[in-house]
């Protein structure tokens, strides 16, 4: 979120330091005329090793990246990158970052937000709203549930996938 205030006859905005380096990340992104990749950006251009291992939100740098499935995660260091590496599915989110509630629910699709995410155990889940994630941590089970649910359809998706490919 931003600050503004009024100053003189103009309006000056104050940005927090993850607002600033998040844009920072978007703007190297168009820059290397990546525009297509802003949106692919996983975690908000969160370090996923940061966040998991310590518990911290530290927006990862544009030299340390790794694309990994449909998105590229920025770490914020050479270290955090080379840990990611070693074993990247422990440090993604659950569900491909779908929120688990919304997905239980009702089958949503709905993407999940970093700002919004609940550690349990060593994986994580990014919901989309906060009440959704008061939701995980109170009903837990409706996060099993999405995570059945998930794996359900991705075996099926995979199945008829096998199946098209052999009647080619």
């Amino acid at each position: 979120m931003s600050n503004i205030r009024r100053h003189d006859s103009c309006t000056v905005t104050d940005f927090t330091d993850r607002t600033a380096q998040f844009l920072l990340v978007k703007v190297y992104h168009f820059t290397q005329g990546q525009v297509n990749e802003m949106n692919h950006i996983g975690l908000n251009g969160l370090d996923p090793v940061a966040f998991l291992g310590h518990l911290k939100k530290q927006i990862g740098n544009p030299k340390f990246k790794k694309r990994h499935g449909a998105k590229t995660y920025f770490f914020a260091s050479q270290r955090n990158l080379e840990i990611f590496e070693i074993n990247p599915e422990r440090f993604l989110p659950q569900l491909e970052g779908l929120c688990p509630v919304a997905y239980a629910l009702g089958g949503k699709r709905q993407p999940g937000n970093p700002d919004f995410c609940h550690v349990v155990g060593d994986k994580f889940y990014c919901y989309s709203k906060p009440a959704y994630r008061t939701l995980g941590r109170v009903f837990p089970w409706l996060v099993n549930r999405a995570s059945k649910r998930y794996h359900y359809i991705r075996a099926e998706e995979v199945s008829d996938v096998g199946e098209l490919t052999s009647e080619s």
